[in-house]
């Protein structure tokens, strides 16, 4: 894959065939994971009719030029490099939004979101905000139309306790406060020198800047193949990005379980609208020791070298099943979502 992918008309029809490539009446589109930097105009231009949009795990800095999309209800921009929640307003019908790990600093961005009046699900979790001490409450007093926060139901007691905390006279004050001593803490932390493991490898730390760096560096030491984006390749992002952490150590660093392809194994992952679908190739006289299904990821343990991958939907771990091809050797998971309904009217024209 390029260093990054420009979205343009082309990108576009390639990931709309579910829509034979028809742009006018799409109303869905994934184009996660294309270190995609930008979010050009030509997404709103050409796809007016979109009511879902994943742009997940790209290298997008700010959300822009989606304001022609009047029937979005649902965007996905997690674990992208955006510092602010800005330009969309113009979104009414939106009721879904997920910016989870993220940059964002401005807790007060968050009153950009007043005027869609139908957002019921937001996400913010793993942002710098989320550490400052009440963010919950102030999000709930921003946006009474909230019915979730961070996949947390809001109680009615915490709406009437953020109402009363709006009304007194330093509510604005005191988060103005708590929010200068998060800046103050971010700006020491991006002073460190970066820290080296014992192989001399860099260990990017949770900054923009660090995650840019990060990417270029994998797409440098890339020689894994990688179709239009799809996940059909040797490597994945997060690969050289961590020391060897075990998986409670990587959620509480960085808020997320870290994606791993340690025997630089070749698969393919695909997305369908009630489970996603992985085949692991070429392993026919290696060792399976595991296959260990999470509701956000899935652990694979082949030869004791693991290929970890995390799911922008939640699946059902009981439900999961895997078996190997007694020709190829080829191991097979499917892993069955939890709620497929939710969005089946998105997959189909």
């Amino acid at each position: 894959m390029a260093p990054s992918t420009i979205m343009d008309e082309n990108l576009l029809r390639r990931r709309s065939e579910h829509n034979d490539g028809c742009l006018s009446t799409l109303t869905s589109i994934t184009l996660h994971q294309f270190e995609i930097e930008k979010i050009e105009p030509v997404l709103h231009n050409l796809c007016r009719k979109l009511r879902e949009v994943h742009l997940e795990n790209n290298l997008i800095q700010k959300i822009e030029n989606l304001h022609h999309l009047k029937e979005l209800e649902r965007l996905n921009l997690s674990l992208n490099i955006i510092t602010k929640i800005e330009n969309l307003e113009p979104l009414e019908n939106l009721q879904y939004l997920n910016l989870l790990c993220n940059y964002i600093t401005d807790l007060f961005s968050v009153e950009n979101l007043k005027s869609n009046i139908n957002l019921s699900e937001l996400t913010l979790m793993g942002n710098p905000i989320a550490e400052i001490r009440g963010y919950r409450m102030f999000v709930i007093a921003a946006l009474p139309s909230l019915k979730t926060l961070d996949g947390e139901e809001i109680k009615t007691n915490e709406r009437i306790l953020a109402e009363q905390l709006l009304a007194s006279s330093d509510f604005k004050d005191k988060y103005a406060k708590r929010q200068r001593k998060l800046h103050k803490k971010l700006k020491k932390k991006e002073q460190e020198p970066p820290v080296k493991t014992e192989d001399g490898k860099t260990l990017y730390g949770n900054d923009p800047a660090s995650r840019i760096a990060s990417s270029k560096n994998l797409n440098k030491n890339n020689n894994g193949v990688c179709v239009d984006g799809s996940k059909i390749g040797l490597l994945l992002k997060d690969e050289d990005v961590v020391a060897k952490l075990s998986l409670e150590e990587q959620v509480e660093k960085y808020g997320r379980v870290m994606q791993r392809n340690e025997g630089k194994r070749e698969f393919e992952f695909e997305e369908h609208v009630d489970h996603y679908k992985i085949q692991v190739m070429k392993i026919k006289n290696m060792a399976v020791q595991e296959v260990d299904a999470q509701p956000t990821f899935v652990r694979i343990v082949i030869n004791k070298k693991e290929l970890v991958i995390r799911f922008d939907s939640n699946i059902n771990p009981d439900l999961s099943t895997c078996k190997r091809s007694n020709i190829t050797g080829d191991l097979l998971v499917i892993l069955p979502k939890n709620d497929p309904e939710k969005h089946m009217h998105l997959f189909t024209k």
